[in-house]
């Protein structure tokens, strides 16, 4: 089978503890891995009601059943790569022992940590704060069932299939679910920074770990705190033994992480995704030039759509019913990476928002408005940005129960998360970053770059947890807007700042009256339509009506119970500017209804 047409692979973790096993377990576990059960590594403990896979090559090296050390009965299993050098599986188990909560934070990288014991504690499951890995899980009436993809839950007999509508309304109306939840009403997602402990009686438990380092005040050490950090974050996102590149963009992320790679002497390859001739590849390349990097435009053609609505389907399926178009340009990405470039690692900038919270996507807030410290601002903020207001004829394509939560219940949702990061006791920018880190990065790019990992493997120093901790500590007033960036771009490299990025085309060290004049320059230019060469989503646009089209009048779609036939061929049989308008939303449901397909019998 050749890569183009390979299924994705989102499972790495699976299991089952339950006080006791039973046939209809192994079945199930057995059967999920079926012919790829070569690919995996079990941990069968009979005894204490436990049976957990994981995919052979993601973990820490060494044997799940041995690796421990004889001193102590405790089972260790490492999802992913920990990027921490010289940390066995053995040493973990001896420091959960000893000291849990701190051993547990202080993992880093993109990883699932499973520990069993044979006494009453059973098992914990952990998600690390910055939340580069999903897991998921079903109670059972005596244990816990869990995996890393909600598909692998719904195969077990006694987990409930059916629909969350309350899930379905906020991915409508805020394009991603809230929390704990997913479509499927019996499975939750394990939070980032969350614990979830799995007794040999009783009822399985949360406990959240999350708890943020003190800010510091006018701290005139912080920008060399976090550049250290940063710095040791890189480090470990490297890799001299795989062929490496960093996915440069015209932005401050990738240019943050860049100017420290060239400062640490790391002989770093980049690669930019553009269409040839765009001003991303030549702001990209006279970046590289400046500090002797290599280089690699991954070019994108109008051939790129018909491979991204073609892989619409395996994502929407491979990322639990929340997928974009987003993700399935990823997966195009991801093949050309590896096929055509013969890439095995990348590094990306994911999480750099948290740096400037006033250019968070979906989450940016002003800094005048987090100084003014008022909550109820500040979610105005947020929910003007994320809430797509749905329109009385768009509510009757839904009938039902959905379309009696559209209205009102993404937003008292929204709410309500907000609110509850009032415990932390912070202030409202560090609330304003956690919201950030765990609702979208954790929440809705963990998909899009499961699929990425489809083909290459995937680094994010900005998420690693020591940097994220470093982060947090520093001052609010340093990560509300781009300074602390270009700080750091001058530190390490100031040859990048006198290179323009994609969104204002003028120096980054340009004096204020300079940037502003480039900032209008370039409103009037996207206005007269200059700017379509930079966005190669303009073609994929072009055929998403079509698309959406093909898949909400099937008659499969049709005739669900939350769907309201005649209203829905109404609005498909809109004008094309109408359309246009509602494609956001025509495109939530066509998803919905396709990942709806993945999971009936």
């Amino acid at each position: 089978m050749n890569r183009e047409t390979a299924p994705l692979r989102t499972l790495s973790l699976f299991g089952i503890c339950r006080s006791s096993l039973t046939r209809s377990d192994r079945e199930w576990f057995f059967g999920v891995m079926s012919s790829a059960a070569k690919d995996f590594a079990v941990l069968d403990l009979e005894d204490r009601g436990i049976l957990v896979a994981f995919r052979r090559g993601k973990a820490v090296p060494g044997d799940p059943e041995t690796s421990p050390a004889p001193a102590t009965p405790r089972r260790v299993i490492i999802a992913g790569r920990m990027e921490a050098a010289g940390v066995s599986l053995a040493t973990l188990a001896q420091r959960l022992d000893s000291d849990r909560q701190g051993t547990l934070n202080s993992l880093a990288g993109p990883v699932i940590l499973f520990s069993s014991t044979p006494g009453a504690e059973g098992a914990i499951l952990y998600r690390p704060l910055s939340g580069q890995r999903a897991i998921s899980y079903a109670t059972l009436p005596d244990g816990v069932i869990f995996a890393s993809d909600v598909a692998t839950l719904t195969a077990h007999p006694e987990v409930d299939t059916g629909v969350d509508w309350s899930s379905v309304a906020e991915q409508f109306a805020l394009g991603q679910v809230l929390g704990d939840k997913c479509l499927v009403r019996a499975v939750r997602r394990l939070e980032a920074g969350c614990l979830l402990k799995i007794p040999r009686e009783g009822r399985p438990s949360l406990e959240s770990l999350l708890v943020l380092p003190t800010e510091g005040g006018q701290d005139s050490n912080a920008l060399e705190r976090v550049d250290e950090a940063l710095h040791e974050a890189v480090a470990h996102a490297w890799s001299p033994s795989v062929p490496t590149a960093l996915c440069l963009s015209a932005g401050l992320d990738s240019r943050t992480l860049l100017a420290v790679a060239h400062n640490m002497d790391i002989p770093l390859r980049c690669v930019t995704n553009g269409i040839e001739g765009s001003v991303e590849l030549k702001l990209t390349r006279r970046m590289c030039q400046s500090v002797g990097a290599e280089h690699i435009p991954c070019l994108i053609d109008s051939g790129v759509v018909d491979d991204i609505l073609d892989g619409v389907s395996d994502v929407v399926a491979y990322t639990d019913g929340e997928g974009t178009i987003q993700s399935a340009n990823m997966l195009h990405i991801t093949r050309k990476y590896r096929r055509e470039l013969g890439l095995e690692r990348v590094i990306r900038g994911i999480g750099g928002e948290l740096m400037k919270l006033s250019l968070a996507y979906g989450y940016a807030l002003p800094p005048e408005l987090i100084q003014q410290g008022s909550d109820d601002a500040v979610l105005s903020c947020l929910l003007r940005q994320l809430i797509y207001p749905i329109q009385p004829d768009e509510q009757m394509m839904f009938k039902g129960e959905l379309r009696e939560l559209l209205p009102g219940h993404p937003v008292a949702s929204f709410t309500r998360e907000w609110n509850a990061l009032e415990q932390l006791g912070s202030s409202i920018g560090a609330r304003a970053g956690i919201l950030f880190l765990r609702s979208y990065v954790a929440r809705a790019t963990v998909h899009s770059m499961s699929v990425l990992r489809q083909s290459v493997d995937l680094a994010q120093p900005f998420l690693n947890e020591r940097f994220l901790q470093t982060l947090f500590s520093a001052p609010i007033e340093t990560r509300l807007d781009r300074s602390l960036q270009i700080q750091l771009i001058r530190r390490n490299a100031p040859a990048l700042l006198k290179i323009p990025d994609s969104d204002i085309r003028s120096p980054l060290d340009a004096s204020p009256l300079r940037r502003w004049t480039a900032t209008q320059a370039e409103r009037v230019a996207r206005r007269l339509g200059r700017r379509k060469l930079d966005v190669p989503e303009s073609w994929l646009v072009e055929r998403l009506d079509d698309f959406f089209r093909e898949v909400l009048s099937d008659e499969r779609a049709l005739s669900r119970p939350h769907v309201d036939a005649d209203g829905i061929r109404r609005l498909l049989g809109a004008s094309p500017g109408e359309s246009a308008q509602r494609r956001l939303l025509l495109g939530r449901a066509a998803a919905f209804e396709i990942y709806l397909r993945t999971i009936e019998p």
